[in-house]
């Protein structure tokens, strides 16, 4: 379909450029405003955003827990805004908006996200997480308590068992789907549980404080030496 023009716009040119737009015009056989439409065309295809402006990194936190990572160089980030970023709220939504249109994964809409001397960033889904599984809360023979056996697990997309950036679980080198698990439930961060209960595995949604927590009991808990596990312990709660 053929582009309508509805918009008029007068502005000055300087007499060398004018000269030039003319010469141009003469030598194609078209109108100076034809000219100068190309221009603004070639313009705008060249300032369309691809996967190749964005650098795709990683984000490790204070945990040392690993996430998929997004970036925008500072001089990308100008050229999406036509100006330097304000940390208004609308930048960032013309920048998730930008990485959408340029094929980024749908995580970015929703994404926290942090700044540095390098640029713009999004931080999405962790990649490798470490995290503890509890069994459910029983009593233990070999100690003559009851608690819950735990031991660390692995939530990562870094194996070949992961599928379509689907996290698997691994325990003690063991990649388990969520039938394959023990009877217990993993202790991952609140702002994962939801997705990673949504692929079928029984999780505790934990705040960072009682992350910490369950973390110091599993450090001061019973070690278990006929456990499978090398590294379980009885945790009283």
């Amino acid at each position: 379909m053929e582009q309508e023009y509805t918009v008029r716009f007068n502005f000055a040119l300087s007499l060398a450029q004018d000269a030039w737009v003319r010469r141009r015009a003469f030598e194609a056989g078209v109108s100076k405003a034809t000219i100068m439409r190309g221009l603004i065309d070639r313009a705008m295809e060249e300032s369309v955003m691809t996967m190749d402006d964005i650098v795709v990194t990683t984000y490790t936190n204070p945990r040392g827990d690993e996430y998929e990572a997004i970036q925008l160089p500072w001089e990308t980030v100008a050229d999406i805004l036509g100006h330097e970023h304000t940390g208004n709220p609308e930048d960032d939504t013309t920048l998730v908006r930008a990485l959408r249109d340029a094929g980024a994964p749908a995580w970015v809409e929703d994404a926290s996200g942090w700044i540095d001397e390098h640029g713009w960033g999004l931080i999405g889904p962790a990649t490798t997480l470490e995290v503890l599984f509890c069994e459910y809360e029983d009593y233990c023979a070999e100690v003559g308590l009851t608690g819950c056996i735990s031991y660390p697990a692995t939530i990562t997309t870094e194996r070949a068992e992961s599928s379509y950036g689907q996290p698997v679980v691994v325990i003690d080198g063991e990649a388990r789907g969520p039938g394959e698990m023990p009877p217990g439930a993993l202790q991952v961060p609140e702002d994962i549980a939801a997705k990673i209960r949504a692929i079928g595995y029984e999780v505790v949604a934990c705040a960072p404080a009682d992350l910490a927590e369950t973390m110091r009991r599993y450090e001061q808990g019973h070690e278990l030496e006929q456990h499978w596990h090398p590294e379980a312990v009885l945790v009283q709660f």
